[in-house]
């Protein structure tokens, strides 16, 4: 089991992607989504909160 403490969505999605490579997990569950951010710059939060669902999505995709 890992546990990701970081709130910015490009370190976990650094850590999901190296525990995914090495075959340490395989079910990866994010909870309370609202409080992740991440280091790009945008208009609104709403916006920010798309990007960060669709790049879950996109790494969801990759390792299926």
């Amino acid at each position: 089991m890992l546990y990701i403490k970081e709130a910015n969505f490009e370190d976990i999605e650094k850590d999901i992607r190296k525990s995914l490579e090495d075959n340490q997990c395989r079910l990866v569950i994010v909870d309370y989504f609202q409080m992740l951010c991440s280091f790009n710059k945008f208009s609104s939060r709403a916006e920010e909160l798309s990007y960060i669902s669709r790049s879950f999505k996109k790494l969801a995709l990759e390792f299926d």
